[in-house]
């Protein structure tokens, strides 16, 4: 209710539109390789998955009086500790089970670099990346001078790129060349 009355204000609808009408810059985040994201995953699903089963054998240990950590023989908190740590569990084994969807970006994701890093070893050769920039550009201003064009080019190349893989790309192929 109170955010209905709020947007109903004539001052707070003008902000509003002028803050939707902001252009912000078109990368807002750093992009995450697949293998990376895949990793990261399978650690977190395989940590949920163990909290949940320790967690489990922990409730039914205190309820069948084996342990004495959980003072009396409190239902509901041993209910809530049940429901709690398998939710865990479920989480962890759904992560695992979409291990297999996550493998199919990561083998797209190879066969894709392989293929942007082959057309920009073509088009980017060191003649054309030297003639990017002025006399009195410093060497880290060119330095990305170059990497935006080379993502930009990416970009006009490749539509479906996501903007974020094409930075990524242009910083890698920066600097390959660059050693």
């Amino acid at each position: 209710m109170r955010l209905s009355l709020l947007t109903k204000s004539p001052l707070i609808a003008k902000l509003w539109r002028r803050l939707k009408s902001v252009d912000i810059a078109k990368n807002t985040y750093v992009y995450t390789n697949a293998e990376d994201s895949l990793n990261e995953n399978m650690s977190t699903a395989w940590t949920f998955l163990c909290i949940g089963v320790v967690g489990i054998i922990f409730t039914v240990l205190n309820l069948t009086g084996v342990l004495h950590i959980m003072h009396g023989r409190d239902c509901k908190k041993a209910l809530t500790l049940l429901i709690f740590h398998s939710l865990f569990m479920v989480y962890g084994i759904w992560v695992i089970r979409s291990k297999k969807d996550m493998i199919a970006k990561v083998e797209k994701e190879k066969s894709d670099r392989k293929k942007y890093t082959e057309w920009m070893k073509e088009k980017f050769t060191d003649e054309i990346l030297s003639n990017l920039g002025t006399m009195e550009a410093s060497a880290e201003e060119l330095e990305l001078l170059q990497i935006n064009y080379m993502s930009d080019e990416l970009v006009k190349h490749f539509p479906e790129i996501n903007p974020n893989f094409a930075d990524r790309l242009a910083e890698d192929f920066f600097e390959e060349k660059a050693k």
